[in-house]
């Protein structure tokens, strides 16, 4: 495998298709400020400056007095991700929440489904004046309790919400584990809030996902053979490029190849924080890997995997030409940020 020959490399890409549009994807939150959302707070006297900051696209949301941040539009039928931490040092009785379907005047607490966040609790489903009609009423509401173990990481750790609305249907998941499912539900519409309960907590990677249009006609990816002696060269300031698919696939958002030829010392790129996860598949030459701060070199036939959020960079470290195969791939838990 060493020894691969750029006349007779056939690159065989295989993808399953389906004539299916995809979804539309919405960024609730755009990593600055408050645009799209509002904010209350039940005591009149808080500074609401003083309830939420940013810094590195994470929102701390921290207030003593109880309140949500709640979206001005309201959503139906969607899907819903969204990432949590609390402190290292929070108290073990940390308490937040994701309300969804809210509607009615804002209020302490406004008719609406609560996701739990509450530290242990967090896959919950909670009725806030609203019925869960196959949920036991415990503590004066309906509660669907979880229906796995707890999910969540430790305090410090960073958690994965995604929160799936289809017509009077709700369905949890807590760090990829399916926690709650709830149906038959009275309201399927309504805006999304994140709670404040008195403990700090942060929040990042919030988008939401709808379905496309139903004249959308966005095409898939077809499965066929990239024949490497048909593949275009493209000049490039470092050496070539030749590209070989992008688009959407039955599977993932977006699948992407392309090729690399880097001439003897150039570099792909200076080092930069990629948020997909990529392959990397050496054809010929040597190449050097530098990964968050450390760096290897490998030869024909290696291959390196880039895991999403990596700071990378690839050099051509040889005194020939070097390539490389690039395959990157998007899925709904892609980074957006």
């Amino acid at each position: 495998m060493r020894h691969l020959s750029g006349r007779i490399l056939r690159l065989a890409i295989v993808v399953a298709l389906t004539a299916a549009a995809r979804a539309e994807r919405v960024e609730l939150w755009n990593g600055r400020d408050l645009t799209g959302w509002k904010l209350f707070l039940q005591d009149p006297a808080a500074d609401p400056a003083s309830a939420w900051s940013t810094r590195e696209g994470v929102l701390r949301l921290d207030s003593k007095s109880l309140g949500y941040l709640r979206t001005e539009k309201s959503f139906s039928n969607y899907h819903l991700h969204l990432e949590w931490r609390w402190q290292p040092d929070a108290a073990s009785s940390a308490n937040s929440g994701v309300m969804v379907h809210l509607n009615g005047p804002d209020q302490i607490w406004p008719a609406c489904f609560e996701c739990q966040l509450k530290t242990g609790d967090a896959g919950q489903f909670v009725g806030i004046g609203l019925d869960i009609p196959a949920a036991p009423l415990i503590n004066n509401r309906k509660r669907a309790p979880r229906l796995a173990p707890s999910s969540e990481k430790p305090h410090g750790g960073w958690n994965r919400y995604d929160i799936y609305a289809r017509g009077d249907s709700v369905e949890v998941f807590v760090n990829g584990v399916r926690q709650n499912v709830a149906e038959q539900l009275p309201v399927s519409a309504g805006a999304i809030a994140l709670q404040l309960e008195g403990t700090p907590v942060e929040f990042r990677s919030l988008w939401l996902e709808t379905p496309p249009p139903e004249n959308s006609t966005k095409a898939m990816l077809t499965s066929q053979v990239y024949d490497w002696q048909k593949l275009a060269a493209v000049p490039t300031k470092n050496g070539l490029r030749r590209d070989v698919f992008d688009g959407p696939t039955t599977t993932v958002d977006r699948a992407h190849c392309h090729i690399t030829t880097l001439n003897p010392g150039e570099v792909s790129s200076e080092p930069h924080r990629h948020l997909q996860e990529e392959i990397i598949i050496v054809k010929e030459g040597e190449v050097e890997a530098y990964i968050d701060g450390r760096t290897q070199i490998a030869g024909p036939g290696s291959v390196f995997f880039l895991a999403a959020n990596a700071v990378t960079r690839l050099r051509n470290a040889g005194t020939a030409p070097a390539t490389y195969f690039v395959v990157m791939y998007y899925t709904p838990l892609t980074p957006k940020k």
